[in-house]
């Protein structure tokens, strides 16, 4: 499990100033460079709170922010070092790298699991939607039906079309509509 620690030594080493430097008050831009790609690598190897991420460096959240806001004036002007630095870490303790729950997973690894979580997750509700459609199909109620079908048509439409099923049905969801039927 990688700590705030080795990372804070890492961004030191990559940028060629002391620890002692880096954690103290000075504003020189060489230990600001080190304190921005440490706080950058805190905030994608780890899953410690900005909070957390900061007390190492006597900051505070608001700080971390400023640091790995996307699009902001640090990482437009650090970008590459970041990367490379991000890159380099990964290569260096590849198995290590805690990703926000699993200590194993490599970055990679943790970008496939996400990517199936999600696929899961857009079933599911797919699963959900068609539950309630089957409700509101068998509702004796017009106006119920008037309202919430293209409603919720079109979420179903929405989730097939995320899914890439454009029309067909899931396993999952063809065996929910058969046990409701």
């Amino acid at each position: 499990m990688i700590n705030l620690r080795e990372l804070l030594d890492f961004a030191a080493e990559k940028c060629n100033v002391d620890l002692i430097d880096v954690v103290g008050k000075c504003r020189n831009s060489s230990l600001v460079k080190a304190r921005i790609v440490y706080a950058n690598l805190a905030k994608r190897f780890t899953s410690c709170s900005l909070a957390e991420i900061a007390s190492l460096l006597n900051k505070d959240h608001a700080t971390i922010v400023h640091y790995t806001k996307k699009g902001g004036k640090c990482v437009a002007v650090h970008g590459g070092l970041i990367e490379r630095t991000c890159y380099e870490f990964e290569q260096r303790n590849g198995g290590r790298v805690e990703a926000f729950t699993d200590e194993t997973m490599s970055l990679s690894g943790l970008l496939s699991a996400n990517k199936r979580r999600l696929e899961d997750e857009r079933q599911s509700s797919l699963v959900t939607l068609a539950t309630v459609k089957h409700v509101i199909e068998q509702s004796k109620e017009g106006w119920l039906k008037a309202k919430l079908m293209p409603i919720v048509d079109e979420q179903i439409e929405r989730r097939r079309d995320l899914l890439g099923l454009r029309g067909n049905l899931s396993p999952k969801e063809s065996e929910s509509l058969r046990l409701l039927s």
